[in-house]
């Protein structure tokens, strides 16, 4: 069985919940790290962002 991890960038959810407030860059270091760690699991299939569009709209 293969495992996602679901990750948030949605303005409106708390910032312990959204990587929102930290901005795009943050955000993609978060993601890359995580995934990185995540690998070494032979079922991880990686890492869904809910919202790509709210992505586009935080902060650079």
């Amino acid at each position: 069985m293969s495992i996602s991890i679901v990750q948030s960038i949605e303005p409106g959810l708390p910032a312990v919940e959204s990587l929102y407030p930290q901005g795009q860059s943050a955000a993609m270091t978060h993601w890359q790290n995580l995934s990185r760690s995540l690998n070494a699991f032979p079922n991880f299939d990686g890492i869904d962002i809910q919202s790509w569009e709210d992505f586009y709209k935080a902060k650079p």
